[in-house]
């Protein structure tokens, strides 16, 4: 019967009681005898203060009275007669036994759980076989617990153990014995070597020298130590004295030291005043740096020069714009027109900085219809007539439009020069750096008709590098004259 009074169907499966190694966890298999041995066990009397684990094992490994009584024989008689009456007379209950917890796990077992609170029914006539043999299995289980718990508490071993595991582990207290007694021998023989050690009367008469000495030494440090005493007490009148002229000092020191705080503020005051005007006048100092280095020119008008990604040339350009075409790449017309305006503009603004008007030209920069005017006098009447001369083209193959165009940038080129010249006039070190002839410059020709576009690419080239010459000269005399 279970504990809430219902009746619970439990398996007969008493052969399959196992433990585990609590060092290799590898499975242990109980030896289990159910034999008249066993419900004699049940039978055992209920009074725990009889029953001890030494008796238990005893009676379960002994297959008869006599062997039981050979193999106790150690314990007083008193008790074994005791044993004996309560076993003969075992027709109580099985004993109760306090729950625990249990320290080693069981693999495909099984436990009886008790009906009434001593454990059993009080009416044996109600049980069947099967439910005395699983309580008695309940029972078994039950010691084996209390057998691990007892030995895992009295050594430092965890219980149960397999035979290879157990083995090694009496190997290693063998020797962990040995060399304790092997240890304790050694002691052992160091003290009787001491003990039997005899002492002559040289060695004697010596000792009591060494003493005599000591003694003197000693009364000798006590004199020491009242000359000593006489000088402490000196010493630490002296000392008092310090002590009064060092708290005089320190009220001196803290003045000095408020006085002192009171110069540095104002000392921290004016080094922060300079620091800041130290770091405006830097501030400043590099402005004027950037300001002396700025070239306003070279940051509206960007010259530089396009290069083929194949290597056959360069084509040189005012702010993006292609100035010249090459075979390999052949650049628009609109974008070369643009290029020319640009340039245009930028001479003219460079001439109008250094306050320099030609007598026979007039750049007239209007975009991509940018051209110069050509003064020529007239023979007959002697007055000037302004000739218009492009500096844009639309790409056509006329002659009428490419002399015009040709003419235009041979004006071009010679107010360039005369621009040149006048930059000499002032500064003889301000030299253009393609010398001018003509129509040529650098020795290439600037005219387009009758002409490689490879030529006069490279001449284009030369003119914006002139340019770019007289745009550096007119910022550095712009600057020495404005700082």
């Amino acid at each position: 019967m279970h504990r809430c009074g219902t009746e619970c169907q439990v398996p007969f499966r008493l052969h399959n009681m196992q433990f585990v190694c609590q060092k290799c966890h590898s499975l242990l298999k109980v030896k289990e005898d159910y034999d008249d041995e066993l419900v004699k066990q049940k039978l055992f009397p209920k009074n725990v203060g009889l029953w001890t684990p030494s008796l238990t094992e005893t009676n379960e490994e002994c297959e008869s009275d006599d062997e039981t009584a050979s193999s106790v024989e150690d314990y007083p008689v008193e008790r074994l007669q005791l044993y004996k009456k309560a076993f003969k007379e075992g027709e109580s209950d099985f004993p109760q036994s306090p729950q625990t917890e249990l320290k080693t796990p069981t693999l495909d077992s099984f436990v009886v759980l008790p009906a009434s609170h001593d454990g059993y029914n009080e009416n044996e006539e109600e049980r069947n076989p099967s439910t005395e043999v699983n309580d008695l299995f309940s029972w078994k289980i039950e010691n084996y617990y209390r057998i691990f718990d007892l030995l895992s508490t009295k050594t430092k071993v965890n219980h149960p153990l397999c035979e290879e595991c157990a083995e090694l582990l009496v190997e290693e207290m063998t020797k962990t014995l040995k060399s304790t007694k092997d240890e304790k021998n050694l002691y052992s023989n160091y003290s009787n070597m001491l003990a039997n050690q005899d002492f002559e009367e040289e060695d004697i008469s010596q000792l009591e020298a060494s003493v005599r000495e000591i003694s003197d030494e000693i009364e000798e440090k006590q004199k020491a130590i009242v000359d000593l005493t006489v000088q402490e007490q000196e010493l630490q009148s002296h000392f008092r004295n310090m002590v009064i002229d060092c708290e005089k000092m320190s009220i001196e020191e803290d003045e000095y030291k408020r006085s002192l705080n009171q110069h540095l503020m104002k000392e921290s005051v004016l080094e922060r005043q300079r620091d800041c005007a130290q770091l405006e006048f830097e501030h400043n100092s590099k402005k004027f740096e950037r300001l002396q280095k700025m070239n306003v020119f070279s940051d509206i008008f960007y010259i530089s020069h396009y290069s083929e990604p194949n290597g056959d040339g360069s084509i040189a350009t005012i702010n993006g714009l292609r100035l010249g075409r090459l075979p390999s790449q052949k650049v628009s017309w609109s974008e070369i027109n643009a290029a020319w305006g640009m340039t245009v503009l930028l001479l003219d603004v460079l001439a109008e900085r250094l306050d320099f008007h030609s007598p026979l030209y007039q750049l007239k920069p209007f975009g991509n219809q940018s051209y110069i005017l050509r003064y020529d006098q007239d023979l007959s009447t002697g007055n000037t007539k302004p000739v218009r001369l492009d500096l844009f083209s639309t790409g056509e193959l006329k002659i009428f439009m490419n002399r015009r165009f040709d003419q235009g940038m041979v004006a071009f080129l010679d107010y360039l020069h005369q621009l040149g010249d006048f930059c000499a006039a002032n500064t003889p070190s301000a030299i253009l750096p393609y010398p001018i002839e003509n129509d040529r410059i650098g020795s290439k020709c600037i005219r387009l008709a009758f002409n490689q576009d490879e030529n006069w690419t490279r001449a284009l080239k030369f003119v914006l590098t002139n340019i770019k010459f007289l745009e550096a000269y007119v910022s550095s005399q712009e600057k020495h004259t404005n700082f």
